[in-house]
């Protein structure tokens, strides 16, 4: 769906010098919603955080490899216009893709848009406890928590670096 709106730049004086019409598109299925989520996962004292090697073919016009490490993140259907409805989507999601069975989800601080005046998403955060894991199409690669801040420069995905720190912050940082 392309809605739009008339921007307008006034003079020194205050009078308008120059119009134009802008649009932007809005996903009809979709929301402009956006839950990234921390796996997190404990074996013994240490935590685990998982993360999904994708292969995204635009990451290479940046880095000249295709592989981008990346948190778990989906928009959100249209239709989920409440929290506990799209964590109950996204314990689906985390499932079927992943193999991952979710205990609990905690929120990770506010809100963010990612984007700001580019577009209207905005993501919400959310740390994702994992109670077990069985074989599925996708794996996530787990790290220790306590390796985020030596690990920084590795995590190049906006929403991986956002929910890695904090969790950290949360969980371990001092």
């Amino acid at each position: 769906m392309v809605t739009g709106w008339l921007s307008s730049s006034a003079g020194a004086s205050g009078g308008v010098v120059a119009e134009q019409k802008l649009e932007h598109v809005r996903p009809k299925p979709l929301s402009l919603r956006t839950i990234a989520c921390a796996p997190l996962r404990r074996a013994g004292n240490t935590l685990y955080l998982g993360i999904d090697d994708d292969d995204l073919p635009a990451a290479q016009c940046f880095s000249g490899n295709s592989q981008l490490l990346v948190a778990p993140a989906w928009r959100l259907p249209s239709s989920l216009t409440d929290a506990p409805r799209a964590l109950s989507w996204i314990a689906d999601r985390l499932s079927a893709e992943y193999g991952l069975r979710v205990d609990r989800a905690y929120e990770l601080g506010g809100r963010y848009h990612p984007s700001a005046g580019v577009t209207a998403e905005v993501v919400h955060p959310y740390a994702v406890v994992i109670a077990g894991e069985r074989p599925a199409p996708r794996a996530l690669r787990w790290i220790r928590l306590e390796d985020v801040p030596r690990s920084a420069d590795g995590l190049r995905d906006g929403h991986l670096r956002i929910v890695a720190w904090r969790a950290w912050h949360a969980l371990l940082g001092s």
